[in-house]
């Protein structure tokens, strides 16, 4: 994992510090445009941020048990994440399994879901192919290494 510090996240703070992308790695970020144009194998959207998200609505009265059933395939996406398909293929294939079940329309369609839950549903199943990517691929670990070192991949 590199972390840059920069006044804000445009784009050229992302092209500063990471001028040749991921082309072998699975990018990490919280959805912003411009870490989403950076040239990587694959971009996986933040399950952390997503679980913050459904943590608060989660806390809200009109709260659903869809939401409670989203955090948990989160959970198990960020605890499986690092680890690969080929580690817990079973696992894997059960939490896409969950995912395209949250995310079917019926949920949409039907008036089930609270506002909130709604937007984040429809959000998520825009980005549905970026919601298991650490799965698929392997991703960086926490390092010491400069972002020139980190672009080339892993050796």
């Amino acid at each position: 994992m590199y972390l840059a510090r920069g006044p804000n996240r445009t784009y050229e703070v992302v092209e500063r510090e990471w001028p040749n992308g991921f082309p072998s790695s699975t990018f990490t970020s919280d959805r912003w445009s411009s870490q989403l144009n950076n040239p990587v194998a694959t971009n996986q959207i933040c399950a952390y941020h997503l679980l913050r998200e459904c943590r608060g609505l989660n806390l809200r009265k009109n709260a659903t048990p869809w939401i409670e059933i989203m955090m948990a395939v989160l959970k198990n996406i960020v605890t499986y994440g690092a680890l690969g398909r080929s580690c817990y293929r079973t696992t894997y294939e059960s939490l896409e399994a969950d995912l395209d079940e949250l995310l079917d329309d019926k949920w949409i369609e039907h008036g089930y879901l609270s506002e909130g839950e709604l937007r984040l549903c429809k959000g998520l199943k825009k980005q549905r192919e970026k919601l298991t990517s650490c799965l698929d691929k392997k991703m960086f670990h926490q390092t010491t290494m400069t972002p020139s070192e980190a672009s080339e991949g892993p050796k």
